[in-house]
């Protein structure tokens, strides 16, 4: 729309109901809360998944320092453990030298704090530092005898209470000592404080509300940076669900505490290679909500902003509307008395008729509402009609078909058209082509054009086929045509009739006209003639005589040309037929009698010759006696004189 048609016709009339608007407003304020939830919840599940990815990070991280800290224990004491010196000492239950060794593994490695020997059995007889309360007392009953002894290889227990000491949680490490022959002659001992643990994953930089703990095999806890664990053994709140996770292909879901009213944590274990156990970092769901509120913020603030907008705008738009409205109905009244005019000035002036009608008792009769002057000037029907039945106005219009065809377009609303009906009663005669159809106020319309003079001039025509038919027949002239494209041969009827050929039984082909002659060595001449005039886009002619079916000789005269496109291909060759048959037999009877008459001319002037000879003789001798007659004369004359 230009923009003037923009100030005179609202693109969108319907704003100015208030309905509408409000409706369209709900609609927009459920679009946007449903954009802004959905962006809530991606952001939301994208900040789950990037804490989570972290949270994996984590505690592959924590999993590979324990791992690493307890591999370097275990190669510690296993060099320890496969020293010859240590051995026999052992052997030997040398506790002096046993001692010393025992203090330079301490002074090398502060981390071992506490280290015993125990002989095979599991009596302890030397210890580091010196522990006088627990000599001689065999530990076969402890987990880490009953772990080294079962197969003789380094072993690391799960969570234990220490015995002596702080009596703190603790880990233990066994290391089995041989002698030169691999006999275990005793078992090396290293006891490590869970608190030194925690000292290690303590450094881990985790996120406000990120807690990281290691679980032993028996979902024990072994060292956390949430839950107590320094003076007593605790069973891992999440042992239940930490066996679910572990068996999950995503081992990182969202638990709720086991107390009531307990926090939603997402827990993300790794198991520690080697050993068993299993590091879980947990997040509280709350942080993640946390971490996103300012997010959540922003999306809020937005759709508040684009929410006013949008309503403001179709509150305008709605003012907007109604103003052009009410303008529009104040143009319309003064613009409809303008069409109307405009309109009954065209309805008027229109070159074919159009006759509008009325439907009453249910189709059964069409009474006249108006007709233009093209078409009371083509029927005839000039004042009177309006209001009347088209029965009465045209009473031959039920026999025309025309008055069903009115029916059925009422009763389908499907156009029709009638075309060249010629009407005609007592008073009208006149050709029509009718189209009617159904206007939305239920009313019928019929267009009609007067076809009188053009019925006329087909019947005229058809005529003049007719007597060109005639004309053909009598001069034995034939037409043809062959459509290079489709291949299709066209002859009329009368080369059918010069060849004494039938058209139902003989179908014609581009080579039929010239096959009838059995002279070969014509039909390569027409060929070479009709080639070259169509290499040249000339017309050519040629004649040629040809066999009857029953075996009579026959002439005829035949001329073509060729029909071309735009760009010089040839498109069709159309020619005729002319059968000069009786003009060569009377050519050749007229050569006879020529070849006769020059025989008897040829003789009658032989005999003429031969007459005018003697004449020219005896003319010859004539003239010789003038001569001598003269001579005589003129000496009779001297003669005289003298």
């Amino acid at each position: 729309m230009t923009p003037k048609e923009l100030q005179t016709n609202p693109p969108y009339p319907w704003l100015a109901r208030r309905k509408s608007v409000t409706a369209l407003i709900a609609v927009f304020f459920l679009l946007l809360s449903g954009a802004c939830l959905f962006l809530c919840y991606n952001t939301y599940q994208e900040t789950v998944q990037k804490s989570l990815i972290e949270d994996r990070a984590s505690a592959d991280l924590c999993a590979l320092i324990i791992e690493e800290h307890f591999q370097k224990i275990v190669k510690t004491l296993e060099s320890y453990a496969n020293r010859r010196l240590l051995s026999q000492a052992v052997s030997q239950k040398n506790i002096h030298e046993a001692q010393r060794h025992l203090k330079n593994l301490t002074g090398h490695n502060p981390d071992m704090e506490s280290l015993i020997i125990t002989d095979s059995t599991g009596m302890l007889w030397v210890s580091e530092p010196a522990r006088p309360d627990v000599m001689e007392k065999t530990f076969a009953y402890r987990e880490w005898y009953r772990g080294v002894s079962e197969n003789w290889q380094p072993y690391i227990t799960d969570a234990v209470l220490r015995i002596t000491g702080d009596r703190g949680t603790a880990i233990q490490i066994a290391m089995p000592i041989v002698d030169q022959k691999d006999n275990v002659v005793g078992i090396l001992l290293n006891t490590q404080r869970a608190v030194q643990l925690g000292n290690i994953i303590r450094k881990a930089n985790l996120a406000a509300g990120v807690t990281i703990s290691v679980i032993d095999r028996q979902s024990r806890i072994i060292c956390s940076s949430r839950y107590a664990y320094e003076k007593k053994i605790a069973l891992y709140p999440f042992a239940d669900k930490l066996r679910e996770a572990m068996t999950n292909p995503d081992p990182s879901r969202v638990f709720a505490e086991p107390q009531p009213g307990g926090i939603e944590r997402y827990l993300s274990p790794v198991g520690v290679a080697g050993i068993g156990w299993t590091v879980v970092v947990e997040r509280d769901r709350r942080s993640i909500l946390a971490e996103t509120t300012n997010d959540f913020l922003q999306y809020i603030v937005i759709f508040i902003l684009f929410f006013s907008t949008i309503t403001l705008l179709l509150l305008f738009f709605q003012k907007h509307t109604v103003t052009q409205i009410e303008l529009n109905n104040l143009r319309n009244e003064k613009e409809l008395l303008i069409s109307e005019t405009r309109f009954r000035e065209l309805f008027d002036h229109m070159s074919g008729g159009v006759a509008i009608y009325d439907v009453v008792h249910d189709g059964e009769d069409f009474i006249f509402s108006d007709m233009n002057m093209a078409g009371r000037r083509i029927t005839g029907v000039a004042e009177g009609y309006s209001g009347k039945s088209v029965r009465e106005v045209f009473p031959g219009v039920e026999q025309l078909g025309l008055f069903q065809v009115f029916r059925q377009v009422w009763r389908t609303g499907v156009a029709m058209s009638l075309p060249h009906s010629m009407y005609q009663d007592n008073n009208l005669a006149f050709w029509t082509e009718n189209y009617v159809f159904k206007l939305p106020s239920g009313q019928i319309v019929a267009m009609f054009d007067d076809v009188t003079e053009n019925k006329r001039a087909e019947e005229a025509l058809k005529e003049s086929e007719k007597r060109l038919r005639e004309a053909q027949e009598m001069a034995h002239l034939g037409f043809w045509s062959w459509d290079v494209k489709t291949g299709h041969v066209e002859w009329s009827n009368e080369v059918f009739n010069i060849f004494g050929l039938n058209p139902k039984e003989f179908k014609p082909q581009i080579d039929s006209i010239l096959a009838l002659s059995p002279w070969p060595e014509d039909h390569q001449r027409d060929r070479e003639l009709i080639s070259r005039a169509m290499a040249n886009h000339n017309p050519g002619s040629y004649e040629q005589k040809f066999l009857r079916p029953d075996q009579s000789v026959g002439y005829y005269y035949s001329t073509f040309r060729g029909n071309y496109n735009e760009k010089g291909e040839l498109t069709s060759i159309v020619g005729t037929v002319l059968d000069i048959t009786e003009r060569k037999q009377t050519e050749e009877r007229i050569n006879k009698l020529n070849a006769e008459l020059e025989q008897k001319v040829t003789e009658r002037t032989a005999e003429l010759a031969a007459k005018n000879a003697e004449l020219e003789r005896l003319n010859q001798v004539f003239v010789d006696r003038e001569l001598r007659m003269r001579e005589l004369k003129a000496r009779i004359s001297e003669l005289e004189k003298k």
